[in-house]
């Protein structure tokens, strides 16, 4: 008996000395409508700073629901990883986004790129640039989205099709800031002043411009940054339009914590990970895109691009006004036919 008691006791003690399994790192798994090879390496560099394996499963975003709900998942997401805003919103009114509430996340990610409901993050920045051809267009003539759509811009713009989200979301900020009417009249105006008809992405619009089939070009920055650095005599600049207005119009990259999470210590530390210095550093670097975070420096690439001011509508502002931008772009032809 004594023996028993001594090896009973033996095992109490041990298992007392033993972390609870709520103090083990419990592998993330993330659910991503962004390109894996762009987020591996922010993966693998948290792993091998803190230990915690995460497992990346790319989905599509016409996918994007049946992925979350698909009982050949062995284990669901306990984090999404956006690619758009878009995916965000069908997400969130899904209700697969839980609120989450951290002081560094609010602190390291101005308001207008974070959900007021504290569901999703912005964790990277595109900004909607106005791109042309320097032997054909005076920088004087520049001045804002509503401008191309005047009659001296007729048949020299090339423009990615309005069913891009990029544009969709654009549409929205004009219908937000200066009604449905007016909106639709800038879209009407634009589709009149196409050199070809909307195109399938901004890549084309900005290979159309060197080509000099047109003069100017709506795309994300990123695009103009990487054909400068294909071709650094490239004969194009970039101009930030709406600087004595608004500002330049957004888009964001986000993360958000999933409802079906059981790790969510380990996951929303993740997610407070992504918003600073380190992370942001690197995804400027890895991604050609703009931090979120204002006290982390763009690259020496977007560096070059020279700084703007961004428009700080809140873009929950925008969930609403999205079937009002379908109808304009429908009603407008604003449409690829590719």
């Amino acid at each position: 008996m004594k023996q028993f008691n001594a090896c009973f006791t033996s095992l109490i003690l041990s298992a007392l000395l033993l972390p609870p399994p709520c103090m083990a790192h419990h592998d993330l798994v993330i659910y991503s409508t962004r390109n894996i090879e762009l987020v591996t390496p922010l993966t693998e560099k948290y792993h091998q700073t803190y230990g915690v394996k995460i497992k990346l499963v790319e989905v599509e975003e016409a996918r994007l629901l049946e992925s979350f709900n698909s009982p050949d998942q062995l284990r669901k997401a306990d984090l999404f990883l956006a690619k758009s805003i878009h995916s965000l919103f069908k997400a969130q009114s899904a209700g697969l986004l839980k609120t989450v509430h951290s002081a560094t996340l609010s602190a390291n990610i101005p308001e207008h790129l974070r959900s007021r409901e504290n569901s999703w993050f912005g964790i990277s920045l595109r900004a909607r640039a106005i791109v042309y051809g320097t032997r054909q267009v005076m920088k004087s003539e520049l001045f804002s989205y509503a401008a191309l759509a005047g009659p001296n811009w007729t048949d020299r713009l090339c423009i990615a099709s309005g069913q891009t989200p990029y544009n969709q979301l654009l549409i929205a900020s004009l219908i937000h800031r200066y009604g449905e009417k007016d909106a639709e009249q800038i879209i009407e105006g634009w589709v009149k002043n196409l050199a070809l008809p909307p195109m399938k992405n901004d890549s084309e619009a900005i290979k159309a411009i060197e080509q000099g089939i047109c003069d100017a070009a709506i795309v994300n920055h990123y695009y103009f940054s990487r054909a400068r650095l294909a071709k650094p005599d490239l004969k194009l600049d970039i101009f930030w339009p709406n600087q004595r207005g608004q500002g330049v119009h957004i888009g964001i990259s986000a993360i958000a914590m999933t409802t079906s999470t059981h790790a969510e210590k380990e996951a929303i530390a993740f997610m407070e990970w992504m918003s600073g210095e380190e992370a942001q550093a690197l995804l400027t670097e890895l991604n050609n895109e703009f931090p979120v975070n204002p006290r982390v420096p763009p690259s020496d690439n977007l560096s070059m691009l020279g700084g703007f001011k961004q428009d700080s509508l809140s873009l929950d502002d925008l969930v609403g006004l999205m079937d009002k931008a379908q109808a304009i772009i429908r009603k407008t032809g604003f449409l690829s036919d590719q």
